[in-house]
């Protein structure tokens, strides 16, 4: 099947059954893989129920490009492309499979998305026709499948899951949402939709557990409000959360594709004014803890676009304080100056040391036209 120009990877995240979250989780994934510094998208596939107009707060049309192709909306530095763009909020879709899949056809091939190195597909919930048919025609990279913890959303994600194997599509692993309930004012713990059935499924077909989301009012709230928690709120827990799934997740890609990094070995320096990274089989290098921490993948720093990227000033005497290890696949570096929320992939530290002059360039240059100073 053809490629889409410009789009490296595509991941579909589908669920067995609607009412799981998996929209929620779709929106915040895609945040939580721009967040780790690449380029995302999001492609809400959900033609009966559109979600993503409502979880990024976006309204309008899209404009219509060169070659009557789309051009797809934008919130929070993320592209999306939704039927809910193209109809009225309360109007339903009446239509039969195939009017469906062409649709979606064309919401992916006739739309300027430009150069992204991922696009996450928010499935339709289910393992009809119409999923069958997105998993067969579009050339994915592979497919997460999002469940709540109990017996009977476990028993559909598992067809969704068996949909994807019969397709040869890899599925990168199993996200619980809903894993619990934390009350907000007392503190107790409740297992509303039980705990831990997500994992156990994952361990006994031998896939990966990406990760568990909690039953949280914020995450509720803010996604009502078109304000997505990755994006609107980076500091807090749930948020994340979500950037750990997402880099959890990226690295199962490069694993399905052959292309896994081993982790690096990392040292910091005496003076602690650097990070020593020695990939296996290439040449180590050093980056300074001031590069390190004035381009941090935070949003915080890089903001939800190019134009909201914050120029980091009066870093040059910054330390390295603490390494935390996040799984296999990132490491958060801990700054003395409180700095923690940055998750260093290493592919990310890997760009940073293929583009270090390029970017070191452009750093100063902006700090030039800001009249700011490294201190």
């Amino acid at each position: 099947m053809a490629q889409v120009a410009g789009i490296r990877h595509m991941i579909a995240v589908a669920s067995g059954k609607g009412g799981v979250g998996k929209s929620t989780t779709a929106v915040n994934l895609a945040l939580g893989l721009q967040a780790i510094g690449l380029r995302a998208g999001i492609l809400d596939a959900d033609i009966y129920g559109p979600s993503q107009p409502r979880l990024l707060g976006l309204t309008g049309r899209p404009q219509v490009a060169q070659g009557n192709r789309l051009r797809p909306l934008e919130a929070y530095g993320l592209k999306a492309m939704s039927m809910g763009f193209l109809v009225d909020e309360g109007t339903p879709i009446i239509w039969r499979g195939p009017m469906v899949v062409s649709a979606l056809t064309q919401m992916l091939r006739d739309v300027e998305w430009g150069e992204l190195d991922v696009l996450i597909i928010d499935m339709p919930p289910g393992t009809g026709d119409v999923q069958l048919t997105m998993a067969q025609q579009v050339p994915l990279s592979g497919a997460i499948i999002v469940s709540t913890p109990q017996d009977l959303a476990l028993i559909d994600a598992r067809k969704g899951l068996n949909m994807f194997r019969k397709v040869d599509v890899p599925v990168l692993g199993i996200i619980e949402n809903m894993s619990t309930f934390i009350c907000p004012k007392c503190g107790e713990r409740s297992d509303i939709f039980g705990h831990g059935g997500a994992q156990m499924e994952a361990d006994k077909l031998g896939i990966p557990f990406l990760g568990g989301v909690p039953l949280h009012m914020d995450i509720r709230a803010k996604s009502d409000e078109g304000q997505p928690i990755v994006a609107t709120s980076p500091d807090s827990p749930h948020a994340q959360i979500y950037r750990e799934i997402a880099a959890r997740a990226w690295e199962e890609l490069q694993s399905a594709l052959g292309h896994r990094v081993k982790p690096p070995r990392l040292e910091v320096s005496g003076d602690r004014a650097s990070l020593a990274v020695a990939f296996e089989d290439r040449k180590p290098f050093t980056l300074s803890a001031e590069m390190l921490r004035v381009m941090s993948p935070s949003a915080e720093v890089q903001g939800h676009s190019p134009d909201q990227r914050v120029t980091v000033a009066r870093k040059r005497n910054v330390k390295i304080k603490e390494l935390k290890p996040v799984g296999n696949y990132a490491v958060r570096i801990v700054f003395d100056d409180g700095h923690d929320t940055g998750l260093y992939a290493w592919s990310y530290l890997d760009l940073l040391d293929r583009e270090r002059d390029k970017r070191w360039a452009e750093h100063l240059a902006a700090l030039a036209q800001k009249g700011l100073d490294r201190g």
